[in-house]
């Protein structure tokens, strides 16, 4: 193989840069590595980003991370790998990691809270920077710093989260309900024990207190967090013509989708005979019929704030807060409606 043939496979570097702008190495050095800060000028370094892409240059990332003593990698331990919520939450962490030079591992505990000790102990005895978790027990918090996790949905004192203020949504959705002349309003709840499926259930209680209504425990259907889960559940609740529910809130679109298969297998119309009310926003949820009315979780924005928040931390930058909350909102579709008179 001659010499130009060799330079076709041959990984562009910083030097390759330099020659390329007839500047010195270390200045090009400099802004691919972040720290160009008021020591070159923004016109050049400009130039400098433009001709890295035009060379498709690469960072050795390896060798970046033998010198900073780190792993650039970040772990984002999700509590159920298919559930699509965290599709987009995965994809909005990944680009703010990518546009930093770290890479991101996804790893799932499957709501076993054992099987997640397992993996965070394994983690942290390896090449891993730093955590972005949805709930934790307390000895597998033990094994973590406080300046390498950022929770989601999840507050645990000392440490930073990041929390959708889910009671104040699930309260939306319900008023909604009760706007359209519901009284009769059964919840599928989710069998997970974590922060934010508590402050659901909360929610479904108060507004029976605040409405003065007789609350029915059977109505308060906890379920695998699964369609065959919320189809299995919104049987039990419609099976009984005399007690039946005129509207279900779903922890989740995911529950949602059983329950449409099971008023299908009853005879029921939606929202005709059933009103039914989701919650994350799902993209199936409009590719369904009738289209879900549900209630917006940010899942993209959660995973770039938790993303962009650790690398924060890991590069020793403090947070302005120790939680940031985020709104939801009702999306208003097809599966609700008045109750039959």
């Amino acid at each position: 193989m001659n010499e130009s043939e060799k330079n076709l496979f041959k990984k562009p570097t910083s030097a390759d840069v330099a020659r390329h702008l007839g500047i010195s190495q270390s200045t090009v050095s400099l802004v691919l590595n972040g720290k160009a800060e008021g020591r070159v000028s923004a016109d050049l370094q400009q130039a400098i980003w433009e001709a890295a892409r035009a060379l498709n240059y690469k960072p050795n990332r390896a060798a970046k991370a033998l010198r900073e003593g780190r792993a650039r990698t970040l772990a984002l331990v999700i509590p159920q790998l298919s559930n699509p919520f965290f599709v987009p939450v995965y994809e909005g962490a990944q680009k703010v990691a990518r546009a930093h030079g770290y890479d991101t591992l996804l790893v799932n505990y499957d709501h076993s809270m054992s099987t997640q000790e397992a993996l965070i102990e394994h983690l942290s005895n390896h090449d891993v920077d730093g955590y972005v978790l949805w709930d934790i027990t307390t000895r597998a918090s033990m094994l973590l710093s406080q300046n390498n996790v950022i929770f989601v949905e999840r507050r645990l004192d000392g440490f930073h989260s990041i929390m959708v203020d889910i009671y104040s949504g699930v309260k939306a959705a319900l008023q909604h309900l009760v706007g359209l002349g519901h009284t009769r309003i059964a919840h599928l709840t989710a069998q997970v024990d974590t922060e934010t499926f508590r402050a659901r259930r909360q929610a479904y209680r108060d507004l029976h207190t605040e409405q003065g209504w007789t609350f029915h425990p059977e109505w308060e259907m906890p379920v695998a967090f699964t369609p065959e889960g919320g189809q299995q559940g919104a049987c039990t609740l419609l099976s009984n013509p005399e007690n039946r529910p005129t509207a279900i809130l779903c922890d989740g679109d995911f529950l949602a989708v059983g329950v449409y298969k099971a008023a299908k297998q009853l005879g029921l119309k939606i929202p005709q005979d059933l009103s039914v009310i989701g919650i994350d926003n799902l993209m199936l949820s409009q590719y369904v019929e009738p289209e879900l009315t549900t209630l917006h979780l940010p899942a993209q924005e959660l995973g770039e704030t938790a993303a962009t928040q650790l690398i924060q931390l890991l590069e020793g930058k403090p947070l302005d807060r120790r939680v940031v909350w985020f709104p939801t909102h009702l999306v208003e579709r097809e599966s609700t409606a008045p109750p039959k008179a």
